[in-house]
């Protein structure tokens, strides 16, 4: 009886205790000091300098929550820093050499968070495995560094220094991400959903009256910016979505389930009315140099009759003619960088820039300063931005992914998924190669960065192919070669 009666009175006091336990106004305190710093950083600034220091502010805001994100869930700041960057083109100010321009200062963000995730993922699991497609590009980022230090322009050249190093830091990081089927889908979930504004702006500027703000006149011609500052970045935007899909819509098990797999044919399909629109020629032989690549890699049989189809569809769509003998008239070239003849005449005229500086050129985004426009050449801008160190980097990763990612696409050790990653590496691969032979395709950060996604598949892939054909040593043999050292140290 007085066991009961002492633990109804426990009981009881228990109770009181829980009843008097102090509320936690930790939440609330959160919220109220979120709602103070977004006053302090858009108000004030708003009232001293205007829209320009609300938008500064707000800018500062966001950055400082994306640090608290990166820091604590990493995979989501991953996402959202994916999710954004196409609709950053659009929003931008300052000037394309800025440090303090949005696109710049994403780049910077997303570096120093990058490689502070890398050294905790070092420090907690080791190093990651070495791979050919590491070691060439990370020495090509340690040439665009010396060109850095040794640019005719040192300041203007850190800004593509920085978007370089961020594209580097991203195919680190994914590469160490993707290394689950888990965090692949979400890489996969994440990059399709990134191309949705931009496709829902060009649509919406399609169907809409007039000429809105997602459009441009470039030498006489409309063309389709969406949420780009270029047709041009948008037309390679598409090229790398475009060659993607195909090579992930092929992979019959991906997506998984039936109703996802239509989804996403459906969403195909809605890709090349805006990528036509933008009339990026040099864009439209990489897809068709891509898509031919991928489905050689996934079955030879059609390559034959691909060849022949894309042949048919160039002469077939009304314009491909007379664009291609418009870009081709040598007559043009006084009033239009897109001919040949124009092409030819600009780059025997500015590869004289590399005279004394052959090893590592004259600086990342110095052609431009020295010469007066862009190469129209990745291969030449290389040359001369970075020296013969920095083109022959870039001719062996472009040799080096196309090799490794043929490996992953044919590797049935791996998952359907990623066969048809390694696929889409080979074709955006083959893609980059094709187009950059007149095209500026690496001075555009937004097609990196996704490209970097690739890259970091599918070298994850590989990794994992060979972890997986490594042979095992059974466990029988370490303890019969364990036993009988024992013994020869007992005999000594």
């Amino acid at each position: 009886m007085t066991t009961t009666t002492e633990g109804v009175v426990a009981s009881a006091h228990g109770k009181a205790n829980v009843e008097r336990a102090p509320r936690d106004f930790r939440p609330f305190l959160t919220w109220t000091a979120a709602a103070l710093a977004a006053g302090i950083f858009t108000v004030v600034p708003w009232l001293l300098l205007g829209t320009a220091g609300a938008m500064i502010g707000a800018g500062t805001l966001v950055g400082i929550a994306m640090v608290a994100v990166a820091l604590r869930r990493f995979a989501i700041f991953l996402v959202l820093v994916l999710l954004v960057r196409p609709v950053l083109d659009h929003l931008k100010f300052g000037t394309e050499t800025s440090l303090f321009e949005l696109t710049s200062l994403l780049s910077l963000l997303f570096l120093v968070a990058g490689v502070l995730w890398l050294l905790a993922q070092r420090e907690a699991n080791g190093p990651a495995p070495l791979t050919v497609v590491w070691l060439i590009t990370t020495a090509m980022a340690m040439f665009y560094l010396l060109s850095t230090a040794t640019s005719l322009h040192p300041s203007d050249s850190l800004t593509p220094f920085v978007k370089l190093a961020s594209w580097f830091v991203m195919f680190l990081v994914v590469r160490r991400f993707a290394t689950t089927e888990k965090n692949l889908r979400t890489l996969l979930i994440a990059c399709a959903a990134c191309a949705v504004l931009p496709l829902f702006f060009a649509y919406y500027e399609l169907i809409t009256p007039g000429q809105g703000s997602f459009w441009e006149i470039r030498h006489g011609l409309k063309r389709l910016t969406s949420t780009f500052n270029l047709g041009n970045n948008f037309g390679r935007f598409l090229m790398l979505f475009t060659v993607s899909g195909v090579a992930l819509a092929s992979a019959w098990q991906v997506p998984p389930t039936t109703r996802s797999r239509v989804i996403t044919r459906l969403g195909l399909l809605a890709l090349p009315i805006p990528f036509y629109f933008t009339f990026t020629r040099a864009a439209w032989i990489g897809v068709a140099v891509g898509v031919l690549v991928v489905f050689v890699v996934q079955d030879r049989r059609l390559a034959p009759l691909l060849m022949v189809a894309v042949a048919l569809l160039a002469f077939a769509v009304p314009s491909a003619p007379s664009a291609i003998q418009t870009a081709a008239r040598p007559e043009q070239t006084e009033y239009t960088n897109d001919s040949v003849a124009w092409r030819y005449q600009y780059w025997s005229k500015v590869i004289d820039l590399t005279k004394g500086h052959e090893q590592l050129g004259i600086g990342p985004g110095s052609l431009v300063l020295e010469g007066g426009k862009e190469a129209h050449n990745e291969y030449l801008r290389a040359f001369i931005e970075n020296g013969v160190a920095g083109l022959t980097a870039l001719l062996a990763l472009i040799i080096s992914l196309f090799l490794a990612a043929v490996r992953v696409a044919r590797d049935r050790l791996l998952t359907p998924l990623r066969r048809g990653f390694g696929a889409a590496g080979a074709g955006v691969t083959a893609a980059v190669a094709a187009a950059g032979a007149a095209s500026n395709i690496f001075d555009s950060i937004s097609f990196m960065w996704y490209f970097a996604v690739l890259m970091g598949v599918v070298d994850a892939s590989l990794a994992r192919s060979r972890a997986a054909a490594a042979p095992a040593v059974p466990s029988e043999s370490i303890s019969n070669e364990q036993a009988v050292g024992s013994e020869e140290e007992k005999g000594s």
